[in-house]
């Protein structure tokens, strides 16, 4: 893959563009999206990686996925077992 050819988009879904950093390794033919801040919760995004050519020229077909992140996590910590138990000797 020419590294340098490669599109890799997140959008939200107002269709705005998400900034973000993207990577592309060559050893493991890995691309990764990284967003330059926290996504917001129980909201949909959708990824698209396009434009990437191989070294004869081939361009991919353009592939886009969705996904949703989950609600913010407000119930506290609680113990479940102790050991030993209360009072134990």
């Amino acid at each position: 893959i020419q590294g340098g050819t490669i599109t890799f988009q997140l959008r939200d879904s107002g269709n705005n563009l998400v900034p973000a950093t993207v990577t592309y390794d060559a050893a493991t033919r890995t691309v990764t999206l990284d967003p330059t801040a926290n996504l917001n919760n129980s909201a949909t995004y959708t990824a698209t990686l396009s434009g990437a050519r191989d070294l004869a020229g081939n361009a991919m077909s353009a592939v886009s996925w969705s996904f949703a992140t989950g609600a913010v996590d407000t119930t506290p910590p609680t113990v479940t077992v102790r050991s030993p138990a209360a009072g134990a000797t």
